[in-house]
């Protein structure tokens, strides 16, 4: 056998590809840039209708992955804690929606599948379609990244502007804020975006894009996308020099963070010095970790985060330690091997594409990032987002293994 095909015969074998799922994907995938605009909490329902849309899909899916197992492992204990939780009510009302909204159990059973069934299209989408919305999320990101940087040298004119032309108050620090939440967006993707972008000889735009994602958080006054993309740049350096050891490197900081989080606080305080948002953080994990070690175990169940007393509002502001709080060391254990299944998968994408795998294992480091620093574990936008992130990386990955069979002068 030649070595040509020798190499040709090592390429993973791609699912059944589907004009369906790749319009399914392509829609999906387009629509992040506005959505990341105009209102993050649209991404639960974009994300949920292109997962309907994709659940056909499931009918010819294979056996579940170990990844899935796991996360359907991490539900069925999410539920289980609802016995002791003291939120969760007992016996809901489902003719009242503002309660049935609420529910969070609820909306998470709904989501598994749905999300599934949208990451399910993206990795049958033809190989074509999904190098097509791969590379229209990189322009569109693009655009995006001028438009922050005019909103935040402006104050957030063009969001005020539009804001008046729809009836609503034109607040000016409300609107900042609004439109800095596309940062966080626009970080999460940023990778795949930027090595489609370069990839496709869109040099300046790829240049655009990255001193946008560094310099629109600046302007805007949020900090975690920032910290985000520099520790995802340290990640994808290591990863594209030093392939898989730099992966299991990655999965055993993922471990650590989780399965230590609530000893990381005070080191955390010395890294980033004094600063009235990390002050006002490091009040709550405090807070936080006194709960924790009242049930380590089992937790406190699901949503117990909303009872606990101020500074605590709503959330700990680290998914490691709501984690710990509402599922305790079981519910993190099954997290934290996700999280290294996850990146373990990226193994054999490095050895054929080892940018791409950098790329991979960046995004995750950039979603713990800011989910260890800002958001609530449980709220819709964040978890479609972390769904539509891994439907992105799998059409980056049908892409590559396309053009790995044409023995393309593609990769870098």
């Amino acid at each position: 056998m030649t070595a040509a095909a020798l190499e040709m015969s090592e390429a993973p074998a791609l699912p059944p590809a589907s004009g369906h799922a790749g319009w399914v994907a392509l829609v999906a995938v387009a629509l992040i840039p506005a959505v990341a605009y105009f209102g993050n909490l649209g991404f639960a329902p974009v994300t949920a209708l292109a997962g309907l849309a994709a659940l056909p899909l499931l009918a010819h899916s294979r056996a579940p992955s170990m990844g899935m197992t796991l996360l359907l492992a991490l539900l069925a204990w999410t539920l289980l804690t609802t016995a002791w939780s003291p939120v969760v009510p007992l016996a809901p009302n489902f003719r009242d929606y503002d309660q049935v909204e609420s529910l969070t159990w609820l909306k998470l059973i709904l989501q598994l599948p749905l999300y599934a069934a949208f990451v399910m299209a993206a990795s049958r989408a033809p190989p074509h379609m999904a190098r097509r919305a791969v590379l229209a999320l990189g322009i569109g990101l693009g655009v995006l990244a001028v438009v922050l940087l005019f909103e935040g040298l402006t104050g957030a004119l063009i969001y005020q502007k539009i804001k008046a032309a729809l009836g609503g108050p034109p607040r000016p620090d409300l609107a900042k804020r609004n439109v800095a939440r596309a940062c966080y967006v626009l970080a999460l993707m940023f990778w795949p975006a930027v090595l489609m972008l370069w990839r496709r000889k869109l040099r300046w735009v790829t240049v655009l894009l990255g001193v946008a994602a560094m310099v629109g958080p600046l302007l805007l006054g949020v900090d975690a996308p920032l910290a985000a993309l520099v520790i995802s740049l340290a990640i994808f350096v290591l990863v594209r020099l030093a392939g898989a050891a730099g992966l299991y490197v990655c999965m055993g900081g993922a471990a650590v963070y989780f399965a230590f989080a609530p000893h990381l606080v005070d080191l955390f305080g010395a890294v980033v010095g004094r600063k009235a948002s990390w002050d006002a953080r490091q009040a709550i994990w405090k807070v936080v970790i006194g709960q924790i070690e009242q049930h380590p175990l089992r937790g406190w169940g699901l949503d117990s985060s909303r009872l606990l007393p101020k500074p605590v509002s709503l959330h700990p502001h680290d998914a490691a330690l709501q984690l710990w709080l509402e599922l305790g060391a079981v519910g993190v254990m099954l997290t934290a091997v996700f999280w290294v299944w996850l990146l373990w998968s990226l193994i054999k994408v490095q050895a054929r594409d080892r940018s791409l795998a950098a790329a991979g294992a960046a995004m995750a480091g950039v979603y713990l990032t800011i989910g260890a620093l800002s958001f609530g574990v449980w709220q819709e936008w964040w978890l479609a987002l972390g769904a539509l992130a891994i439907g992105v990386f799998a059409l980056s990955n049908v892409s590559s293994v396309a053009y790995f069979r044409k023995r393309s002068p593609y990769y870098i």
